[in-house]
């Protein structure tokens, strides 16, 4: 079982996320209106999406019957919402305060 689609690799994943962020956020700014208070939340909410997939796991398959594969992903999942580690490299409200800024 795999939990993750390919992506592309990338020699610098950290300028990749920022510049991921800044035009999905320039673009959203155009349609739709957020606050500072709301991206503070960014970091929390991917984390949350790893802890709802280990849960979602959990609830969903026998785990002491897993398969080697199976099984590395899960505790994977596990480091990663156990981790106090911000989920990506990138300081979300400073980019946003950067973009925001920018633009009006």
């Amino acid at each position: 079982m795999h939990f993750f689609f390919p992506y592309k690799e990338f020699e610098n994943k950290t300028e990749y996320y920022r510049l991921f962020f800044r035009h999905f956020i320039k673009g959203y700014l155009k349609e739709n209106t957020i606050q500072e208070e709301e991206i503070e939340y960014l970091q929390e909410s991917i984390k949350l999406r790893y802890v709802l997939q280990y849960i979602y796991f959990h609830q969903a398959n026998d785990v002491s019957n897993l398969d080697e594969e199976s099984m590395n992903s899960l505790k994977e999942i596990q480091q990663i919402a156990a981790s106090d580690e911000p989920m990506l490299p990138i300081d979300f409200v400073q980019e946003f305060k950067n973009i925001y800024n920018s633009i009006h």
